[in-house]
């Protein structure tokens, strides 16, 4: 399947919007941090939500659909990979992504360039569910898949998150310095 208009027609009317609450009151854990990059953005439907509780916000995602959508938003937006992102070391306070690991052919690929982009504090959200997703590489994560993922890495917590069912919510705060595993 690829991502394209029906894909996100799909994916839109499946999100758990409470998530994003989620996000929110972790990132504003985080003091002082305004800028923030979302991994796998969609069609900007989180991106809007955080511009609104005053964040300065950047998406990236692989659909050129789904980055013309942001824009279309008045959103900035790119199209390029997690696995491969263009940023440089630090550039936002926060990256996060809201059910984007799941879809990536190496996840700590991608947890370790959000480490890399992110001063302030990482915040991922990965199905802690069994789903009928056809583009995920990994279908759900189970607790030891979290644990493994993180392992390793300074900061690094998880959690369940409030909803049902149960997703994993993946925080990792970092300081000066602080380095990827």
């Amino acid at each position: 399947m690829e991502y394209g208009k029906e894909y996100f027609r799909w994916r839109n009317n499946t999100i758990d919007r409470r998530e994003w609450r989620d996000i929110l009151n972790l990132a504003k854990m985080l003091l002082g941090s305004r800028h923030v990059l979302e991994l796998g953005c969609g069609t900007g439907n989180l991106l809007e939500f955080l511009r609104d509780n005053g964040y300065i916000v950047v998406g990236l995602d692989i659909s050129m659909y789904a980055v013309r959508k942001c824009r279309e938003k008045g959103l900035i937006a790119i199209v390029a990979s997690a696995e491969k992102p263009p940023f440089r070391d630090k550039a936002f306070d926060i990256v996060c992504s809201q059910h984007l690991l799941e879809h990536c052919h190496d996840d700590r690929t991608a947890l370790y360039h959000s480490i890399r982009m992110a001063r302030r504090g990482v915040i991922h959200i990965v199905p802690g569910h069994p789903s009928n997703d056809p583009t995920h590489v990994r279908n759900h994560y189970t607790e030891d898949m979290v644990r493994e993922l993180i392992k390793g890495m300074l900061n690094a917590t998880y959690f369940p998150d409030t909803g049902k069912p149960r997703d994993w919510i993946i925080f990792i705060t970092l300081g000066d310095g602080d380095e990827p595993a």
